[in-house]
């Protein structure tokens, strides 16, 4: 996670009527009280926006599509400002200055280096020498900061970040591309201004007041203003994008709050009128204030989704973005409902496939959500029996799933469903897991712990299907799982090739404890309703068998406003960018996935060797 320190940035995008970064005629004739252009740019409009806040990452992300409406060459001076708020205290009994907010204030003397162009010093709290941070910040040079703007060359401005030890990227200039060339920022402004008797958002002590007597609290308003220069062709549509890093505030030490504020009121750029789709998203709660605009909300497996049509951002408005772990207040986007149900999805109908095995077998019992891996289920009293046909892939069981019925590895058969929602996915586990426990473990033998041995013979006859077996995930290696599938639509178009990863269905393999954990499909993506195709194109070989399994298969349904929305966006101006992220999402879970897996095997190798798990 990040540093633990307190920094609340705010991105200024858009105006009273008008959209986007701030205007500027010249860097030179910045003053403060006029940093924007007086009217807006009324030959160039802006048509679209998309705006991604990553908290966890520390990244944020604007896309704009503009239009020129002439028939001309129109070049557009800007300032793209990013807004820093600096708290500090002033000291009652001494008047002293104190910027300690955190234990990790590193970046933060960074920022107050650049501003006082001195190197700031740096004392823990409760060491011999200072009971602050920023023991050598007077209050007569911090005061002198307000209503102060200094404009230097983004070279100089790169030689100070610097001038003063290791550089902080969250200070760094936006990356700027148009239309996929890069925009150079020629000039940064640095404007401060003074804010009395500030009010953090919420608690921003690593200690009581009263520790310190930190009576008086102030903040500086630090705005940094990119300056740049866009081109826009005639007639055409140009996009425009922005991305900067950031570190947001946390609420405690333990680093599990984080709170940014994107300011979308400034500006004055553009066309007049407002802005036909506006889309945020987010792994945060988003919070929208002095808004009139009603947004929509949703729910993808990695964000938060927030949209407006024909947005007008107002004066003073802004968005509050909040994430926890946690708690009655959390707001991760990393849990999903388990399979602990076996629940079929209703929105998925109309089931087939080319083929399947014949016969049955038998499966590990139901269980609960609070015993998925406990390996009483798999006692011959409880088993129960499935067949192969392609509906096990679709009845919320992941012991089960489709086995295709032709000669070889099946390349070419396929299983086919109608989704009468809209959804994100399609997610899945591979191969057939059968059993319930970890991979590597089996039953206890009468006398002996867990992962004794790997000698079957001893498991008892309670157990002797398993045994018989060859234990958990024998089955599953045994077969083939698929390694990629084509996705097709009704008109028999590729929608994707489904890529999977050759990953054990292990439930409870992180702290997540939900079912995205036991995913294998490495780019699932926005569906809308109809009927698809998932046809088996190559395969991970099984050890004995070359029959091919697919798990279980869920979708993530959203609603039909969201959908809509989404199915319209034709050239992929949103949807591009959210199934990347999606993308990215499953990404991170397959690898603690696989790491989970990886130090399984390393375990049960070290018990196979005599080690008994030390």
């Amino acid at each position: 996670m990040k540093k633990l320190i307190l920094i609340l940035c705010a991105f200024a995008a858009a105006s009273l009527s008008f959209a986007d970064d701030g205007g500027s005629y010249k860097p030179e004739d910045w003053a403060y009280g006029n940093i924007y252009v007086e009217k807006p740019n009324e030959k160039i409009a802006l048509e679209r926006e998309l705006l991604i806040v990553d908290q966890l990452e520390g990244d944020v992300e604007a896309r704009f599509d503009f239009k020129n409406t002439t028939k001309e060459k129109v070049i557009v001076p800007c300032a793209f400002p990013v807004v820093i708020t600096l708290p500090f205290f002033v000291h009652k009994n001494d008047g002293s200055v104190s910027t300690f907010v955190s234990f990790n204030a590193r970046p933060r003397l960074k920022i107050w280096e650049i501003l006082l162009q001195k190197k700031v010093e740096n004392y823990h709290p409760g060491s011999s020498k200072k009971e602050t941070y920023g023991g050598n910040i007077s209050k007569d040079e911090v005061f002198a900061l307000d209503k102060k703007l200094r404009t230097i060359s983004c070279k100089e401005y790169l030689s100070e970040l610097l001038r003063y030890g290791e550089n902080d990227p969250t200070l760094n200039p936006c990356v700027i591309e148009l239309d996929g060339k890069s925009v150079p920022v020629q000039t940064v402004g640095i404007e401060t201004s003074l804010v009395q008797d500030y009010k953090s958002p919420f608690k921003f002590f690593d200690y009581e007041e009263d520790d310190y007597n930190h009576d008086d609290v102030y903040a500086v308003k630090l705005v940094l203003h990119f300056y740049h220069e866009l081109s826009f062709k005639p007639s055409s549509s140009s996009m425009l994008t922005v991305r900067y890093k950031t570190e947001t505030a946390k609420h405690d030490y333990r680093r599990t709050r984080y709170q940014f504020q994107y300011d979308i009121s400034t500006g004055g750029t553009w066309k007049s009128g407002a802005i036909n789709e506006f889309l945020v998203l987010t792994n945060s709660k988003m919070t929208s204030y002095n808004s009139k605009t009603q947004f929509v909300q949703s729910r993808i497996p990695c964000d938060g989704l927030y949209y407006a049509k024909n947005y007008m951002p107002q004066k003073n408005e802004y968005f509050e973005f909040y994430h926890s772990y946690g708690g009655d207040d959390s707001t991760s986007f990393y849990v999903e409902d388990c399979f602990g149900d076996e629940k079929k999805q209703p929105f998925v109908k109309n089931v087939r496939a080319s083929s399947f095995l014949s016969g049955s077998y038998k499966i590990a019992g139901k269980m609960d959500h609070n015993h998925w891996e406990h390996l009483e289920f798999n006692l011959n009293e409880n088993l129960r029996d499935s067949d192969y046909k392609p509906e096990t892939s679709f009845d919320g069981n992941y012991f089960n799933g489709w086995v295709e019925g032709a000669k070889g590895d099946g390349i070419g058969e396929w299983i086919e469903f109608t989704l009468d929602s809209y959804t994100f996915g399609p997610f899945a586990t591979n191969g057939l897991r059968r059993f319930a426990g970890h991979r590597y473990a089996h039953p206890e033998p009468k006398g002996y712990g867990s992962y004794y041995d790997f000698e079957w013979s001893e498991c008892g006859e309670e157990y002797s299907v398993l045994a018989r077996a060859g234990g958990v995930g024998e089955t599953w290696i045994s077969n083939n799982r698929v390694k990629s599938m084509k996705l097709l639509d009704s008109n028999k178009t590729t929608k994707a090739i489904l890529n999977f990863a050759d990953l054990f269905p292990e439930y409870e393999n992180h702290w997540t404890n939900d079912r995205i954990s036991m995913n294998a499909v490495k780019n699932p993506l926005f569906l809308g309703k109809g009927t698809y195709r998932m046809q088996i194109e190559s395969v991970y070989k099984g050890k004995k068998w070359d029959d091919t399994v697919l798990g279980e298969v869920w979708f993530v349904e959203i609603d039909d406003e969201t959908g809509k929305f989404l199915e319209n966006d034709k050239d992929g101006f949103f949807l591009a960018p959210l199934n990347k992220r999606l993308e990215a999402y499953v990404s991170r879970e397959m690898k603690y996935a696989e790491n989970e897996m990886r130090s399984a095997e390393e375990y049960m190798r070290s018990i196979k060797d005599g080690n008994y798990g030390y």
